[in-house]
């Protein structure tokens, strides 16, 4: 049996992603960053919110919140 992709058990309400459970991905859009013409990321559009995935560096970004003001202009 496959042991990726599993759920282990619920989410507790402070969870970051928890308000996002149960939710449907209605689109999936590509996050470039035009300062280095680079895929960094993803925007996922749901039902009721949207939340960003990004590759910052070294590090794993997941926010429904916006950006430092200049990254968030070149994320544009």
């Amino acid at each position: 049996m496959d042991e990726y992709g599993q759920v282990i058990g619920p989410a507790s309400a402070d969870f970051l992603m928890s308000r996002f459970i149960g939710q449907s991905i209605q689109a999936v859009h590509r996050i470039i960053d035009h300062r280095i013409e680079t895929e960094i990321g993803l925007r996922l559009e749901l039902d009721h919110d949207e939340v960003r995935i990004l590759n910052l560096g070294d590090e794993l970004v997941i926010t429904d919140t916006a950006l430092p003001n200049a990254l968030e202009v070149a994320l544009r």
